[in-house]
């Protein structure tokens, strides 16, 4: 395996997991940019793991001619291992998540320089009020559905981000800009002090926060049937957020506009309310249970329901 850096070289990826621990990637997909220009796209769909929570696991099915994780990363783990940096969008869920689903064949994610793309438009794009990668997109008029694979659309378009946000560096170079900012603790020495830091509402904690959250997989066509549930953050599928409640309604479910000890479901999506994270998080340690839903599950069940 070549160890060489390759300058100028950009890796950004995404994937698409599902599972109570997220630990099940079903598609990988990255774009690399060299020299300014995207001039390789990946995807592939991926056979995760058996599901031990359900007797009939519909991922199976649906992936079964694909090749597992293992037999991807044969393919691709020389790419990130050299590629010069690399970014996602939500950088600490798809890094934690990949890791996660790594780990269980024994794998590891190679020590790079790894970067949030959203904190970099947070401070390039400081005039910009909503940085979620929906708004971002729209704010740069970047098209976000430029493949029918929607880990592929959003590779894409963050690749599209990145090379948007280097034009406005100082020196029209991220790598040079990210060398040159002034440094950031990254790590949160204790519960207490995520708790405080928490507060503070970036996204980037809420990315580590949210791997607390008692996340499930919706499984069956009534899954949503005579549930109260609260919908926040952006769908990248539903710009207009009002589509994707009438769809929930037409299944049965109960939409409201505010946690409480009624709810039964929250489903997040990019950029989620800090407020209603901190909520969940107060009621499941108070023994309330709610299940949370992440985006990409909401749409694999969603696929699945067609």
């Amino acid at each position: 395996m070549t160890t060489d850096k390759i300058e100028g070289t950009y890796l950004i990826f995404n994937i698409r997991s599902g599972g109570n621990t997220h630990d099940r990637i079903c598609e990988l997909a990255y774009t690399i940019i060299k020299n300014g220009e995207i001039y390789e796209k990946y995807f592939t769909e991926i056979l995760p793991p058996p599901n031990p929570l359900y007797e009939n696991d519909w991922q199976q099915e649906k992936y079964k001619n694909c090749p597992n994780l293992k037999e991807v990363w044969r393919d691709v783990e020389d790419i990130f291992s050299t590629a010069k940096h690399i970014f996602a969008f939500n950088l600490s869920t798809h890094k934690s998540n990949l890791e996660k689903s790594l780990g269980i064949y024994g794998l590891t994610l190679p020590k790079n320089n790894y970067h949030c793309l959203y904190n970099l438009s947070k401070e390039i794009l400081d005039n910009v009020e909503n940085h979620t990668f929906q708004a971002i997109c729209q704010e740069l008029s970047i098209d976000p559905f430029q493949s029918k694979h929607e880990s592929l659309a959003k590779a894409i378009a963050a690749s599209e981000i990145l090379l948007d946000l280097e034009q406005k560096t100082t020196d029209k170079n991220i790598a040079s800009y990210i060398l040159n900012k002034p440094s950031k603790q990254e790590s949160i020495g204790s519960y207490f002090q995520q708790q405080a830091h928490f507060k503070s509402s970036t996204t980037e904690f809420i990315d580590d926060f949210t791997s607390k959250l008692p996340f499930i997989t919706p499984n069956g066509a009534e899954f949503f049937k005579n549930k109260n549930i609260v919908i926040t953050g952006e769908f990248m599928r539903y710009p207009n957020r009002n589509e994707l409640v009438s769809l929930l309604s037409e299944r049965g479910a109960s939409p409201k506009s505010s946690i409480s000890g009624k709810t039964n479901t929250v489903i997040i999506g990019t950029g989620a309310g800090p407020s209603k994270i901190q909520k969940i998080i107060d009621l499941v340690n108070k023994g309330q249970s709610i299940e949370v839903v992440s985006e990409n599950a909401l749409y694999t069940y969603l696929d699945d329901c067609k």
